[in-house]
């Protein structure tokens, strides 16, 4: 065990694998974990439709096309949803219409998909800057609070890669991710709006997990982006989408698009950084003034600071900061996931097998959502962690390039539990 973490497994969190397996296994594991708040969230549902006249029938028919391009597409995330419905008793049409298609009811029925009054923020820097020319992004999550989840996806499918990613913790849909093959992207308004309305087919969220299930590169991820958007299978409301991209290769992508056929638009980034709002703070500027090589704490440490603006109070629901290995991205990439975006983070490696169980069920969002912020001892034991899981990385770079790998995925794992311990024990101190 490294310096600065738990010292009692007793106080250790439980390690989950409920996003590993076969799509029944996984869907099953999920229906099981959230049964009750799917429950919930399905009432809901079927009461914004009472609310405007639509009846569940109605629904089920306005679903129908998006379902079908789910069929043709991603017929895995169907298996995935049957086994959760009867997981989580549920009615399993309903809860597919309502995984898939978010129609008229979305937001408490406002119309057309009214933007959040704060949107989400993604920034990167160049891998040609950074040190040991790796691949730095973060993202900052601002919509509704609700309970956040971050996590391992492993669908042992052929050809599905594997991921960590940030979601509501009873949705399907990715916010922010990075996959295996070292691609990391999120998805943040501020594309051209759509004219008209489009309802069949699938949005922002779930076409995110298409690409992060599929693709190995930007330029891979760019050609799922113009297939589905030629196709016409995208339905986001009128603000368009804008997704940030960066992969091993140093390629990073600036896209957007919304549903109105021809809208796709895509750009490189050239020089040291990128960032897709300001919010009339100095981000960006911070970004480029940045020491170089750029250090992973002082990259990530940006969104945090007051004159960066990147934080919106309580809307700030979730962050996630992405350090990819350049020669072992399919294990030692790694994720610091922070529930609001300001609090203390969670680390996970790609190469775990299990996610510790708060920052998978929703339960790190709500113990950390009403903490005060303490951003100086969150950044100190940061500090610790990021030296930590330097020293993890050379030990399990050893193991990895002798060929045991398994061992390095049992240190992988106990590092990942012993470090969320000290973590979760911080926390829980500080709400006294």
């Amino acid at each position: 065990m490294t310096a600065g973490t738990a010292d009692t497994r007793s106080n250790w969190p439980p390690m989950v694998s409920t996003f590993t397996g076969s799509p029944r296994e996984i869907g099953t594991a999920f229906g099981k974990m959230q049964r009750a708040a799917l429950q919930e969230e399905q009432a809901v549902w079927l009461e914004r439709g009472a609310e405007h006249d639509f009846s569940r029938d109605d629904l089920l028919a306005f679903a129908a096309p998006s379902v079908k391009v789910v069929e043709e597409i991603a017929p895995h995330w169907l298996e995935e949803a049957v086994a959760t419905a009867e997981a989580a008793g549920l009615d399993e049409e309903v809860y597919i219409a309502g995984m898939f298609y978010i129609g008229p009811t979305a937001r408490g029925g406002r119309q057309w998909f009214c933007p959040e009054p704060d949107e989400c923020t993604s920034y990167t820097v160049s891998s040609d800057y950074t040190e040991g020319n790796r691949v730095f992004f973060h993202r900052t999550r601002d919509n509704t609070p609700r309970p956040q989840t971050g996590a391992l996806w492993e669908t042992k499918l052929p050809g599905v890669n594997r991921f960590m990613a940030v979601t509501y913790s009873i949705e399907r849909s990715l916010s922010v991710y990075v996959n295996e093959k070292g691609l990391v992207s999120s998805g943040d308004q501020g594309g051209p709006p759509s004219t008209t309305r489009k309802d069949a087919g699938i949005m922002s969220g779930l076409l995110k997990r298409y690409v992060a299930e599929h693709a190995a590169s930007c330029e891979e991820a760019l050609e799922i982006i113009k297939w589905f958007t030629g196709e016409g299978w995208y339905a986001g409301g009128k603000p368009g989408s804008r997704y940030t991209m960066a992969d091993l290769t140093g390629t990073i992508l600036d896209v957007c698009h919304n549903s109105d056929p021809g809208s796709l638009t895509w750009s490189r980034v050239e020089g040291k950084s990128h960032i897709t709002r300001t919010w009339e703070g100095t981000a960006d500027q911070m970004l480029r003034e940045l020491a170089e090589p750029v250090e992973f704490l002082a990259f990530r440490n940006i969104y945090r600071h007051p004159d960066a603006k990147i934080c919106r109070g309580a809307n700030s629901i979730a962050g996630m900061t992405v350090r990819v290995h350049p020669e072992f991205p399919e294990y030692l990439t790694t994720a610091w996931f922070s529930f609001p975006s300001i609090s203390l983070a969670l680390p996970l490696y790609m190469g775990g097998t299990a996610t510790p169980l708060p920052l998978m069920d929703g339960s790190l969002y709500s113990l950390c959502a009403d903490l005060p912020e303490d951003v100086e001892t969150w950044e100190t034991m940061e500090r610790t962690m990021q030296r930590n899981s330097l020293l993890l990385e050379s030990r399990a770079e050893t193991l990895l390039r002798e060929g045991r790998t398994d061992e390095a995925r049992r240190l992988i794992d106990d590092w990942t539990q012993s470090t969320a311990a000290a973590h979760l024990l911080l926390l829980e101190k500080s709400r006294g």
